[in-house]
């Protein structure tokens, strides 16, 4: 059996080179932004630990410099304020801190349908509600919300109303450093922020967010994503030229939210330190906060300096063009795409959750160091340069700071929106050739087109180039050289109709069931495993996940079971825990429940270390309609009710639609486990998934297999 797992994509060669010619000025040009406020400096910075001093109960403060720092939150609630009061959690963090004259906090709060901030207002002395029919700006001071201004209703996702905020706000309170924080969901680079439910969800895309900083044109000291997801390349790329340091999380965001009391009272006894000093801080606590809550183990946070993206941005297009390159070699292709299955992703990225596809960079270079080796130095010692501070939790091992959007998934938006954030042609048409819509004629026109706008810019006549109506594109990434430009508009990158994948599979006299890859190896990125159990009453098999525990030999194309009639429970229940990321250290699980009535799905890992389970706690996944992810993975408490969800598929039935059913219930406790326990007896299959280098997945064909006192045989059903 085959299906296509990705959508067929449009032929969009000219939305793929929209936005490129910028980076040709730049390139050519100073190597930074023309009109930004931040350029490229290269200077030492300082490392080692920080005295942070004493944490604070709030008021105000002495600070020891003079200088002036304004903060601007862009806070755009949603459902984390309407249904969790997250928002009014971390208000109520900033008026607990400690403010000195010399610091200016303001706050722009719209986007959700509900503040809760309004019922725990009683000792706020003049505090006016916050109404959610109208944009509301608050100056921030101990132990209060002041009232600035209100205006009328408009979309947190549109861009001209975060251009007037930071236009308002220096206007306002002008300061030598200005600081901006965005405040809400995050959905990654083709994802964007902010997502207002006032607005059907409308949110910030990264063109969006670059289009209002620019406009405000005003130098940010720090521009900082109190959401999740948003350390990205693209995100940097975005806001360089224009704010020196960005902090942000490759990961969703565990803990509630930064640590605003901890963060604000250390820059309140300092205002003289740098963007990088408060990064550190703002890393830090929140580590710290995440700790106390125990939701650390995903945590990730970095401090990026923004003035050394372009060097990063180049060679990671010239890793880029490797990328590309590789795709005309099966075996080559096939190291690339098991390499980035390999690297550390963040948001989830299965079909269950949803996608954000983002993979960190350090690691998407150290796993396919093997194949793609001009470029990986120059991007890892970039990487290294432009992240000047991160912390991550046990089970982000591998993370470096930065992610870059990555197709483990992909669909005709993402797509398309990819090519409107990223100026990155080798990539996007790397990107079209993975999902199969790779056209030779179209792809080699945009690669002349853009030498050719090249060429017309080194000789002064881009404006004329453009102007005359020759070009197809509007704007064209820079071609380092003719000779990398011949390599990439002539390639001819292998396809699925090249590799006719051919598999048997038999069970060995041990009782192992086996498959062996007759034909075309070399196109196979991964295998793994299927298991369901029939239940007997409704003729029906509930489906109980997927796993990797299987002898693998990817070398002589022959795979074995290691089934042993044991499968994951969690209090002493069987779950359906489908396996989302591989890596030499663990496995991590997501594991869908209803958690005291609310589809939710646990995060779990295996860890190859310590040979045991660990709950991470709870998360929400993505949102099918925004795209943006949900923010925060909590601590299951005590008390808690998980009811159990599992897929059952109809044997009778053509329908390929999965329905859920509720199996299992249990009371949570903090003495619970997460184990493997002998199923007992009963009838179950087992097949195989294989998926190639093209995002195709295969399926065996399913062995049927009765589990009675321990022993497990093949049968019939």
């Amino acid at each position: 059996m085959e299906k296509k797992k990705n959508k067929k994509l449009k032929i969009i060669i000219i939305a793929a080179v929209v936005l490129l010619l910028i980076i040709i000025v730049i390139a050519i040009g100073s190597g930074g932004s023309d009109d930004g406020q931040y350029e490229a400096e290269y200077e030492d910075t300082e490392t080692g630990e920080e005295d942070y001093g004493e944490e604070s109960s709030g008021g105000t403060v002495t600070s020891s410099s003079d200088d002036k720092w304004t903060i601007m939150v862009y806070m755009c609630g949603t459902d984390l304020e309407s249904e969790g009061a997250c928002a009014t959690m971390n208000l109520a963090e900033m008026m607990d801190a400690q403010h000195s004259d010399n610091i200016n906090i303001l706050v722009e709060a719209g986007g959700t349908e509900n503040w809760y901030i309004n019922d725990y207002s009683d000792d706020m002395d003049g505090f006016t509600d916050v109404d959610p029919d109208l944009l509301n700006f608050y100056h921030v001071v101990p132990g209060n919300m002041i009232l600035e201004k209100t205006e009328p209703s408009k979309s947190m996702g549109d861009a001209s109303n975060l251009r007037d905020f930071l236009k308002w706000g220096s206007a306002s309170y002008p300061a030598d450093k200005y600081m901006l924080i965005f405040w809400d969901h995050g959905g990654g680079s083709v994802g964007g922020v902010c997502c207002d439910e006032l607005y059907e969800g409308d949110n910030l895309s990264l063109t969006e967010v670059k289009e209002a900083i620019t406009g405000a044109d005003i130098p940010l000291e720090v521009v900082g994503f109190d959401a999740c997801l948003m350390a990205s390349l693209e995100t940097a790329e975005a806001i360089q030229g224009y704010g020196h340091y960005m902090v942000a999380s490759e990961e969703v965001e565990p803990g509630g939210g930064w640590a605003y009391t901890d963060f604000i009272s250390y820059l309140s006894n300092d205002t003289g330190i740098s963007g990088l000093e408060l990064g550190k801080k703002i890393a830090d606590s929140y580590m710290d906060k995440c700790a106390e809550d125990e939701t650390d183990a995903l945590a990730t946070l970095s401090v990026t300096d923004l003035t050394r993206i372009p060097a990063l941005s180049s060679a990671y297009k010239g890793l880029s063009g490797e990328i590309l390159l590789s795709t005309q070699d099966v075996s080559s292709f096939r190291e690339v795409t098991q390499g980035a299955t390999r690297a550390e992703n963040y948001g989830g990225n299965n079909d269950k959750e949803g996608y954000s596809d983002m993979v960190d960079i350090g690691d998407l270079v150290a796993q396919t160091s093997g194949v793609l080796n001009e470029n990986s130095a120059s991007v890892t010692q970039a990487l290294k340069d432009a992240v000047q501070y991160e912390v991550h939790g046990a089970n982000r091992a591998n993370s470096n700071g930065l992610s870059v959007f990555y197709p483990l998934y992909i669909d005709d938006e993402l797509f398309e929106e990819y090519t409107r954030v990223s100026d990155n042609t080798a990539f996007a048409e790397y990107v079209s050739i993975v999902s199969g819509d790779w056209d030779e004629s179209a792809w080699q026109q945009a690669w002349q087109d853009a030498y050719a706008a090249t060429s017309q810019a080194e000789e002064g006549k881009y404006d004329e180039y453009f102007n005359n109506g020759e070009s197809i594109i509007s704007e064209a990434g820079y071609i380092p050289d003719e000779e990398y430009y011949e390599s990439v508009s002539s390639m001819e990158p292998v396809s699925g109709e090249d590799y006719n994948i051919e598999f048997s599979q038999h069970v060995t006299d041990e009782g192992y069931l086996q498959l062996s890859v007759t034909s075309g190896l070399e196109a196979i990125a991964n295998v793994s495993f299927q298991l369901f159990f029939m239940d007997d009453e409704t003729e029906t098999f509930i489906y109980l996940g997927s796993d990797n525990n299987i002898n693998a030999d990817y070398e002589t194309g022959v795979f074995e079971d290691n089934f042993n009639g044991e499968w994951m429970t969690i209090g002493g229940e069987y779950v359906y825990a489908e396996l989302i990321e591989q890596n030499d250290d663990y496995n991590l699980y997501t594991i869908p429940v209803k958690l005291n009535g609310e589809e939710m799905f646990i995060k779990a890992v295996y860890d190859y270390n310590t040979e045991d389970y660990r709950i991470l706690g709870v998360y929400d996944g993505m949102d099918d309609e925004t795209g943006q992810s949900g923010r925060d993975v909590k601590k299951l408490k005590a008390g808690d009710k998980i009811t159990f969800l599992f897929g059952v598929f109809d044997l009778e039935s053509d329908d390929d639609d999965v329905d859920f059913v509720e199996l299992g219930e249990i009371t949570w406790s903090d003495d619970m486990v997460m184990t493997d326990e002998d199923l007992g007896d009963g009838d179950f299959f087992y097949m195989y998934c294989l998926e190639d280098v093209f995002g195709n997945e295969l399926t065996g064909d399913p062995v049927y297999i009765e589990i009675k006192d321990g022993e497990i045989y093949e049968s019939e059903i």
